[in-house]
């Protein structure tokens, strides 16, 4: 059956791209985490020719499902998968997992990377809110009774 060659045939590129694109991520992540935004801003390229590639891998096999007349998601790829047989079903569910995996690990990681760029970016919208003196800088110290005191900043340079 030829949409079961060609299945194989686009697992087996995804599989390649998603392996190029988990180091990348590992990197970006590290890079993230010492804020070297310079180096970041250089892989973002390949990154991004990667993503596109999945992206179009992705929708080949949506393609092939549709055309089979299959539900476009994991199910559809089962039922696809389960129309072969012997050594060609398992030869074809290795492929799929050893793109499907990795793949869904691509995605928690650019998802934790959305999420640090994010705290990023409010912290130094706050910060530069606090330079403009559209926030007012307000600190909190502990009383002796172990009640809060908010302090403006002036107000904390006079008592220290």
């Amino acid at each position: 059956m030829p949409y079961l060659q060609e299945l194989n045939a686009l697992l087996q590129q995804g599989k390649k791209l998603v392996e190029g694109l988990l180091p990348l991520l590992s990197q970006q992540h590290a890079l993230l985490k010492t804020r070297q935004h310079q180096a970041l801003a250089e892989l973002i390229p390949p990154q991004e020719q990667l993503l596109g590639q999945i992206m179009q891998i992705e929708h080949q096999l949506h393609n092939l499902l549709q055309q089979q007349q299959l539900p476009m998601n994991r199910d559809g790829m089962q039922q696809l998968i389960s129309r072969s047989s012997g050594h060609e079903r398992l030869l074809l569910t290795e492929n799929w997992q050893q793109f499907a995996e990795p793949l869904n690990a691509c995605r928690q990681q650019i998802k934790v990377q959305e999420r640090v760029l994010y705290r990023n970016r409010q912290t130094i919208k706050t910060l530069l809110s606090l330079l403009k003196g559209q926030i007012k800088p307000q600190t909190s110290v502990y009383q002796a009774n172990g009640q809060a005191k908010r302090l403006m900043s002036a107000q904390l340079i006079a008592e220290a």
